[in-house]
């Protein structure tokens, strides 16, 4: 794949207000999706870690998990999948190589999509959802909680994300409907148009 711009859609409440206002359509470039995203927007790649996750799709979509192409998950996967070593530790760690040597989860499946964006050369990567808060009782866009200790531990991890990224050359950008939506201060928030116009 030669360089060009990803939107990884995240887990965090805005993503719906972002289907809501008809910006995942409009999404001009390719997109990798993670966990239950697909409920808004089809993607051109998707990365599902959790088993429950792809059961959930089977049992809510009454499809196969096989519908879902580009599909990346751990070892245990199903077979139609991409199947990739997930590593994990508390501290941030980073793979520059998670399709040959695996991926660091370090608590977030958005997390793996963004190393598997910079093993694609996507340039830059565009963040849809990635909240890093709840929205009252909801951690995520469709339901779930996301702990305080989760906040502050993802919060690190894009922080440490933006340095040795940036210093590679690779834009992060989380792309917002209001800026008080997240919590991710590490990298630029604009707005969809301003992003992607």
């Amino acid at each position: 794949m030669g360089v060009s711009p990803v939107a990884i859609l995240c887990n965090g409440p805005s993503l719906e207000d972002h289907a809501k206002a008809g910006n995942l359509k409009r999404i001009p470039c390719e997109t990798v999706g993670v966990n239950r995203s697909w409920e808004l927007m089809g993607s051109s790649y998707h990365v599902m870690i959790d088993p429950l996750q792809w059961e959930m799709y089977e049992r809510v979509t009454r499809k196969s998990i096989s519908t879902i192409s580009n599909l990346y998950t751990g070892m245990i996967g199903p077979e139609c999948a991409h199947r990739i070593h997930i590593l994990d530790s508390v501290e941030p760690r980073f793979s520059f190589h998670p399709i040959d040597y695996g991926a660091w989860l370090c608590g977030a499946v958005t997390w793996v999509a963004l190393q598997l964006a910079v093993y694609w050369r996507k340039n830059p990567i565009y963040f849809l959802g990635l909240d890093l808060q709840a929205r009252g009782s909801r951690g995520k866009f469709w339901g779930g909680t996301f702990p305080k200790v989760a906040e502050a531990r993802q919060r690190e991890l894009f922080g440490f994300a933006r340095g040795l990224l940036g210093h590679n050359g690779i834009e992060l950008i989380n792309v917002v409907i209001k800026d008080e939506d997240t919590r991710c201060h590490a990298f630029p928030k604009r707005k969809f148009d301003e992003a992607f116009g």
